[in-house]
C-alpha cells in the first residue's frame, strides 16, 4: 500500500472561462507534484476549443500513439461502466 496523499479534484467542474480551466489544471500540477504523489507515466491533455478545433497534447515517458489513442479509449469506457 502506498503512504501518497491524494487530493480529490472534480472530475467535471465546471469551468465557464479559460481563467477557470487554467485554475483547475494549476490545481492537478500541484497534485501531481505534490510529495508523496504517485508516479505519473503519462498525460493527455485535449483541448476543444469555440469554433470547433481540437488540440491534444501528451508528455511523459516515450509512447507510441496507438497507446495514447488507447489510453484516451480507456478512459472513455472506464467513466462510462461506472455504476
Amino acid at each position: 500500500m502506498s503512504d501518497a496523499k491524494v487530493i480529490q479534484l472534480p472530475l467535471n467542474g465546471h469551468a465557464p472561462d479559460n481563467q477557470a480551466i487554467a485554475k483547475y489544471l494549476r490545481l492537478v500540477a500541484d497534485q501531481i507534484d505534490a510529495d508523496g504523489a504517485l508516479p505519473v507515466e503519462h498525460m493527455i491533455l485535449l483541448l476543444d476549443f469555440d469554433d470547433g478545433y481540437l488540440q491534444s497534447l501528451s508528455c511523459g515517458k516515450p509512447v507510441d500513439k496507438a497507446r495514447l489513442v488507447g489510453l484516451l479509449q480507456m478512459g472513455v469506457m472506464q467513466e462510462v461502466l461506472k455504476p
